[in-house]
C-alpha cells in the first residue's frame, strides 16, 4: 500500500512509539541518542506532552527527572485549563438542555471522557458540539441566554447553517472559552450534501463531562469522524493522529468494521478515512495489526476525484478563498444548492461587510465587497507564475 506523502521526523516517531505498545524500547533509543530534551519540548508543542507523561508514568519508564518535571508541569497546566474550560461551558450546556436542544460533544472533550484516563492528558483548544441544523436558531438563543457571545458575523444570516458547518461562541468568563457549534461534522461543502443530516447520531453513548451527562459518538462513528476531520485539516497535528491510535487501541472491540466501511462508502468518506488510517498506521505501527490492515483494505477502491479534490483543498480554505469557492462548486452535488451557495458568496450581508471594511463613506459596501478580491490577487499571480515556469 502507498502511504500518503507526510513527513514525520525521528522525534515524531519516537513519541509515537512511546505512546504505543512498547514504550521501553523507544525510551532506550531516546536515552542513547540524547534526545529527551528536544523530544519533550516537541511533545509539548505538539500538544501530546500530557499524554506522553501519562504513558511514561504508567509504564514506569526511567526518564531523566528534568524531562518528567517538564511533562508533569505541562500536564498539570492542561488539567487546570481543562477544568476551567468545562466550568465555563457548564452554563451553555445547562441552557441547551433547558431549551430541549439535543447536542453531541465531539473531539477533545469527548475523548478526554471516553478514551484518556486523565483530564491533563488531552489538550483542548475549544469545546466542540454537534446540534441539528433545524435547531441552529434556537441554539443561538440558548447560548446567548447562557451569556455566550457569537463570534464574527458570517457572510449572511442564511450562510450558516445552510452552507457553513459551524458557528463559534465565546463564554462570558475570563479567559473566555470558545464553543464551536457544528451543524455538520466537516467543513468541505461537498460533505454537507453527501453526509446525511442525521449521520453520527445513532447509537450515542452517555458519559460524564464537567458534571453533566453528555452524549458522545459511538466508537465506530467516532473513528469515522476523527479520521475524516484530520484529513480535512491536512492531518497536520500529531495530537489528532494520536487520538485515533488511542481510540483504536482502547475501543477496537466496539468498532464495527463492516459498519464503518459501509458508512464511509455511503457518505463519500472512504478516501479521507483511508488516507488518515494509513498515516496513523505508519506512525503508530497500527499497519502491523491484521484487523486494521483489513479495515483499510475494505476502504480501498476507485475514489471519486471530487473527494480527493475537496480533501486536498480543505486545509487551505482560509488562505485561498477563491480556490475554496471553485472547489466547492466543482465537488458539491446539486445545481440548485450550488447556485444558492454562489449567491450568498456574491451578495454578503451588511453586517459581514462592516467587519471587512471600517469606512462608512458613500459606496462603502462596494469597497468592502471588493476587498476579498484584492486579497485574492497575490494568489492568482503566484498560480500564474507557477503555470508559466
Amino acid at each position: 500500500m502507498t502511504t500518503p506523502k507526510q513527513s514525520f521526523t525521528l522525534v515524531d516517531r519516537l513519541i509515537a512509539r512511546c505512546l504505543g505498545d512498547d514504550p521501553r524500547s523507544a525510551a532506550h533509543e531516546i536515552s542513547r541518542s540524547r534526545l529527551w530534551e528536544p523530544l519533550v519540548n516537541h511533545a509539548c508543542d505538539a500538544q501530546v506532552g500530557g499524554l506522553l507523561h501519562q504513558r511514561l508514568e504508567h509504564a514506569g519508564i526511567d526518564a531523566p527527572p528534568s524531562a518528567m518535571r517538564t511533562l508533569r508541569v505541562y500536564r498539570d497546566h492542561l488539567a487546570a485549563r481543562h477544568k476551567h474550560q468545562l466550568e465555563q461551558t457548564s452554563a451553555a450546556f445547562d441552557s441547551l438542555k433547558r431549551a430541549g436542544i439535543p447536542f453531541v460533544v465531539l473531539k477533545g472533550a469527548a475523548l478526554a471522557a471516553a478514551v484518556y484516563a486523565s483530564p491533563g492528558a488531552r489538550a483542548m483548544d475549544d469545546i466542540d458540539i454537534l446540534v441539528n441544523e433545524a435547531d441552529a436558531t434556537r441554539t443561538e438563543e440558548a447560548m446567548k441566554r447562557a451569556g455566550c457571545q457569537p463570534g464574527p458575523d458570517l457572510l449572511s444570516p442564511e450562510f450558516y447553517p445552510r452552507y457553513y458547518y459551524e458557528r463559534e461562541y465565546l463564554t462570558a468568563g475570563q479567559p473566555a472559552v470558545k464553543i464551536d457549534c457544528h451543524v455538520r461534522p466537516f467543513r468541505p461543502l461537498r460533505y454537507g450534501r453527501t453526509v446525511p443530516a442525521d449521520a453520527f447520531r445513532d447509537d450515542l453513548q452517555t458519559v460524564a463531562i464537567g458534571g453533566h451527562d453528555a452524549q458522545i459518538l459511538s466508537p465506530t462513528n467516532q473513528m469515522i469522524h476523527l479520521c475524516a476531520h484530520a484529513a480535512c485539516h491536512g492531518s497536520s497535528k500529531l495530537r489528532w493522529l494520536a487520538d485515533i491510535a488511542a481510540l483504536w487501541r482502547t475501543h477496537h472491540a466496539s468498532i464495527s468494521d463492516a459498519t464503518l466501511i459501509h458508512r464511509c462508502r455511503q457518505w463519500s468518506l472512504a478516501w479521507p478515512v483511508y488516507r488518515t488510517l494509513q498515516l496513523v498506521g505508519d506512525l503508530f505501527q497500527l499497519d502491523q495489526d491484521s484487523r486494521c490492515a483489513a479495515l483499510m483494505s475494505g476502504l480501498r477502491g476507485r475514489w471519486s476525484w471530487r473527494d480527493r479534490l475537496a480533501v486536498r483543498q480543505a486545509p487551505y480554505d482560509v488562505d485561498r478563498p477563491l480556490a475554496a469557492l471553485m472547489v466547492n462548486l466543482a465537488t458539491t452535488p446539486g445545481w440548485a444548492f450550488k447556485l444558492g451557495y454562489l449567491r450568498t458568496i456574491a451578495l454578503p450581508g451588511p453586517s459581514h461587510l462592516g467587519q471587512l471594511y471600517a469606512g462608512r463613506h458613500p459606496g462603502w459596501p462596494l469597497v468592502a465587497h471588493a476587498k476579498p478580491l484584492v486579497h485574492a490577487v497575490p494568489f492568482l499571480r503566484s498560480r500564474a507564475a507557477l503555470s508559466g515556469a
